[in-house]
């Protein structure tokens, strides 16, 4: 009868590991990306990571876009394999580049909170 959303999912694995301060995420409708313009996966992100553009490493987020907007984030598990919310209230694996629906959007954005050699 829960679930949680992409965003949420990895507000959730950064605060409990501590790698984050706890924060609010305002409420926001499921379709948000799909109608509007603002960037505000990105803005919430660009708060604790910073966008990378090597390759990306276990731990890092890849945001896709769908819609109008970047409207969709994952947990980078070891690339192109990603952990991230499915809704109705599921999280789970997928490869970007054998899952269809990842493989016919333009090309991803990487954030990374981890610093780099």
């Amino acid at each position: 009868g829960a679930g949680i959303d992409c965003i949420r999912f990895i507000q959730r694995c950064f605060i409990d590991a501590k790698l984050v301060p706890e924060f609010v995420i305002p409420p926001h409708s499921p379709q948000w990306a799909l109608h509007q313009r603002s960037e505000l996966l990105i803005e919430g992100l660009l708060r604790y990571s910073r966008e990378i553009t090597t390759s990306p490493r276990p731990g890092d987020v890849v945001v896709f876009k769908f819609g109008l907007c970047w409207g969709h984030s994952a947990l980078v598990v070891e690339w192109p394999g990603i952990i991230h919310a499915n809704p109705p209230g599921a999280c789970r694996y997928d490869d970007v580049v054998k899952n269809s629906t990842f493989s016919r959007l333009m090309p991803p954005r990487f954030f990374s909170i981890w610093p780099r050699n």
